[in-house]
């Protein structure tokens, strides 16, 4: 994102990678926590192994996406 814009735009495409990346966290974070902040029920485990596919899933994805997009 920050080689794609012109130098005029340098701090906007900076702040915009940061806020997309914080905003990415905490919607991590807090999926992770409705999953797996609720220990006393008994799909604990179960949401544990489902939580984990989707997190692998997703990593492929964004792999794949790095691969397929051409940087300059």
């Amino acid at each position: 994102a920050m080689r794609a814009a012109p130098p005029a735009h340098a701090g906007l495409a900076g702040g915009f990678n940061n806020t997309a990346r914080q905003a990415g966290t905490a919607l991590g974070v807090a999926v992770y926590g409705a999953v797996a902040g609720q220990a006393l029920r008994p799909a604990f485990v179960s949401g544990l192994h489902v939580l984990a596919w989707v997190s692998a899933g997703l990593w492929l994805v964004a792999l794949a996406l790095t691969r397929i997009v051409p940087s300059r």
